[in-house]
């Protein structure tokens, strides 16, 4: 049950940043900037959420 919900988290970590980008990308007129800004900081959060568990598997491996 932890690993599922720590891999949800991590999808969710990648997918929101772009949907809220597009959304204010879409009250505001300023496409695709936003967007582009939510996707990269998407990548960030989800690229460094993903070292974190592959770190955490590996001292539980020891």
């Amino acid at each position: 049950m932890m690993w599922s919900s720590r891999i949800t988290s991590i999808g969710f970590q990648f997918a929101v940043p772009v949907g809220f980008g597009w959304w204010l990308d879409r009250r505001w007129g300023t496409e695709p900037w936003l967007t582009v800004v939510g996707a990269l900081l998407g990548f960030l959060t989800g690229t460094l959420a993903l070292v974190q568990l592959a770190k955490d598997a590996a001292r539980a491996e020891k």
